[in-house]
């Protein structure tokens, strides 16, 4: 696993016994074969180089838009998001007990107003530096961060 994958699962309390936490030091004739789960900020990285040859599977929510597979230059694709469900969405922002609550991404003045006239609290949108509503914006973020 990929440290930020390890290290969140580790913060959750999750048993991370059977994984491998890759570090500088791992060397991949000792994975092979073997699945690597990492972010997909390591597509196109040299952390992500160093596993050649490999094939590329990607999860996410946008895997059920046709042409995404190809987009992300992906050998196979699995629908998953990893977003929170509608219920879970609302009870984490109840739960809270915040009074305003800032939506920055997503279907930010749908769920703004879903916010407001459903709970009765005070839900704005906020841009951010991290926009976009389709995988062809992602890509491009992507591709962007990629290069600096």
């Amino acid at each position: 696993m990929h440290s930020t994958i390890y290290n969140t699962n580790e913060a959750l309390g999750f048993d991370n016994s059977r994984y491998i936490k890759f570090t500088q030091e791992f060397k991949k004739e000792t994975l092979n074969p073997g699945i690597v789960v990492a972010t997909g900020s390591v597509i196109g990285s040299p952390w992500l180089r160093r596993f050649d040859p490999y094939k590329l599977a990607f999860c996410s929510g946008w895997m059920q838009l046709r042409g995404a597979r190809r987009r992300r230059n992906a050998d196979k694709g699995f629908v998953m998001s990893d977003h929170a469900d509608w219920q879970g969405l609302n009870e984490a922002v109840l739960a809270t007990g915040a009074e305003n609550i800032y939506v920055t991404h997503g279907y930010k003045s749908t769920y703004s107003k879903w916010l407001r006239e459903n709970y009765k609290l005070n839900a704005v949108e906020v841009e951010t530096l991290f926009e976009g509503e389709s995988i062809d914006n992602e890509s491009s973020e992507n591709t962007k961060e990629e290069k600096e």
